[in-house]
């Protein structure tokens, strides 16, 4: 797991964290938790820690999560929730790859720029969570949507077979994690994200139809 030890240098929004009728306390111990298993790592986060930065007690954390293996559930579950929703509609899509991976990339950049703890937290504690919370999404996880796709795709004609699916998927959810880690690093300027989908649906385009192979002489 990788362990994020700076914080973003842009602000993150976590509404979708909370639900409206949320009491205040509620809503700043998920923020509060949110933001530290990023920066911190879930193992390494204390109750204490995530109480402080939200301004309250322990005692208060406790009367809604009996334990912090009940938070970091709960907050990786809402977590995924909101990136399968953004992401679902874009991995159904069986267009041609000029009009289907354009819509992925500018998903994604979007996630980046709105939604950058979720996106960092949900891929750094896939292997700890996703086991815990899998029948509730019915066993079918970004990583299942996206293997699909590819698989249908390379029925079609519309992506290489060269590669076996398996380290197709691998790297383009590498890449995207990748964007994410130097985004939160400030390696990637968060404001430039815009400006950048269409060099990441090239790289995407070539990842899954294959390198042009080279002309003999």
């Amino acid at each position: 797991m990788l362990t994020l030890l700076i914080m973003s240098r842009a602000q993150d929004s976590s509404a979708f964290i909370v639900e409206e009728n949320d009491p205040p306390s509620r809503q700043a111990i998920l923020r509060a938790a949110l933001k530290l298993f990023v920066e911190n790592g879930y193992e390494q986060t204390t109750i204490r820690a995530i109480a402080d930065e939200a301004g309250y007690t322990n005692p208060a954390l406790f009367k809604f999560f009996k334990n912090k293996e009940a938070l970091g559930i709960h907050v990786f579950e809402r977590t995924y929730r909101e990136l399968m929703l953004v992401l679902e509609s874009v991995l159904r899509h069986d267009g041609p790859l000029q009009e289907a991976i354009p819509k992925w990339a500018d998903a994604f950049v979007k996630l980046l720029a709105e939604r950058l703890h979720a996106v960092l937290f949900v891929h750094d504690h896939l292997a700890l969570f996703w086991p815990r919370v899998a029948k509730k999404f019915g066993g079918q996880s970004l990583f299942t949507l996206m293997t699909q796709w590819i698989c249908r795709g390379r029925d079609s004609g519309r992506i290489g077979c060269d590669l076996p699916v398996s380290l197709q998927t691998a790297a383009v959810s590498g890449l995207f994690h990748q964007l994410a880690v130097m985004v939160h690093l400030g390696e990637i300027d968060r404001a430039a994200l815009s400006t950048m989908s269409d060099k990441i649906s090239v790289m995407l385009v070539n990842i899954l139809q294959g390198a042009a192979q080279p002309q003999r002489r």
